[in-house]
């Protein structure tokens, strides 16, 4: 607490036409301070104002609750309570992190699509069988390795890596399977399917390619 103290002093004898007059004697404020700064308390001593006293009382909010002014003893001011401290907010749970969608491991074997061509009787064209054929695992390049025919009189060669030759015979509809491997060896099979067009009398059992 802080102590702040005035003094009021008075001229001891002033004589003017052969009279003589003494003022009152010295009179001292005495000021106390809280630790905010605020004025709480004063007292007089000295003079006729001596034993005078005042004081004031806060609340935690910086309010004057209470206030003194007397030659009495002041009362004491209430106790205050401390400012509530406020709960802290609750933190926001997390958001999940989503789990990376797994990488195809070199398992999984290639995924074939079926083909198909439709040519004329007597005739001759090439077809890539792997162009629509994928590997999930990314086992890159794909490679034809084998194609046999399972019902019907047209034929089909390999040619290269990923194409045959088809040769259109007789009128209708031949079946193949063809095999394909990725670059981590493993296999799937898919179906071509080849439709030779025309009339009967073009078309005959065992024509020959033009």
């Amino acid at each position: 607490m802080r102590l702040s103290t005035r003094l009021l002093a008075g001229v001891a004898v002033v004589g003017i036409a052969g009279m003589s007059t003494t003022l009152p004697a010295s009179e001292t404020t005495t000021y106390s301070y809280d630790a905010f700064g605020r004025l709480v308390q004063s007292t007089v001593s000295g003079g006729p104002s001596s034993g005078w006293k005042s004081r004031s009382c806060f609340d935690h909010a910086d309010n004057r609750t209470n206030y003194y002014m007397g030659s009495g003893t002041p009362p004491g001011c209430p106790s205050v309570a401390p400012a509530p401290t406020p709960s802290p907010s609750p933190s926001p749970s997390p958001t999940p992190t989503p789990s990376p969608t797994p990488t195809p491991t070199s398992s999984q074997g290639p995924v074939t699509q079926d083909d198909s061509v439709s040519i004329p009787c007597n005739t001759s064209s090439n077809v890539n069988l792997l162009s629509n054929d994928s590997d999930p695992a990314g086992n890159t390049p794909l490679v034809l390795q084998s194609i046999t025919r399972t019902s019907g009189s047209s034929t089909a060669t390999k040619i290269s890596s990923t194409s045959v030759q088809v040769n259109a015979l007789d009128k209708g509809y031949s079946y193949f399977t063809y095999t394909v491997a990725d670059s981590a060896g493993k296999t799937a099979t898919g179906q071509l399917t080849v439709q030779s067009t025309g009339t009967v009398a073009n078309c005959v059992d065992g024509g020959s390619l033009n």
